[in-house]
């Protein structure tokens, strides 16, 4: 800040001493200090609310151009589900020419080892071909 060297703070200090004296200059030189501290203190605060100041501005501006990004966003889903329901209410109203119904195979489930077991398996591993069990639900079913 200031461009003062050695040199020019003994001139300082000699200055004060001459013109104060030697009784009075302790009690200056800490007054002087104090100022000082005080004064770096202060202007520390002032930067530090600065930068607040300018984080706090960058926050509003991310914050206005997600707001704006998430309405755009919203729009377009507005749009997308406007479109999908119009497709919708269009083959509603259309009459179908055939009505055809198509059946789904289920497989049926494989048995795991556990039920391999007691479903009878021999002592070599091998499955028993004629102790298999049918499914709870049909093989066939329906699909709209």
């Amino acid at each position: 800040m200031f461009d003062i060297g050695f040199f020019e703070l003994v001139v300082i200090g000699l200055v004060s001493l001459l013109v104060l004296g030697p009784e009075r200059l302790p009690r200056v030189a800490r007054t002087a200090g104090a100022l000082m501290g005080r004064l770096r203190q202060y202007a520390g605060e002032v930067k530090a609310e600065i930068d607040r100041e300018i984080d706090l501005r960058e926050f509003k501006t991310l914050q206005a151009e997600v707001s704006a990004s998430a309405r755009e966003l919203q729009d377009s889903v507005r749009q997308e589900i406007a479109a999908v329901q119009e497709v919708f209410t269009e083959t509603g109203k259309q009459e179908p020419a055939h009505e055809e119904t198509t059946t789904m195979e289920i497989p049926a489930p494989v048995p795991s080892v556990n039920q391999a077991e007691t479903q009878g398996a021999s002592a070599s591993g091998m499955l028993a071909a004629d102790k298999t069990t049918t499914p709870p639900f049909d093989q066939t079913t329906p699909v709209a």
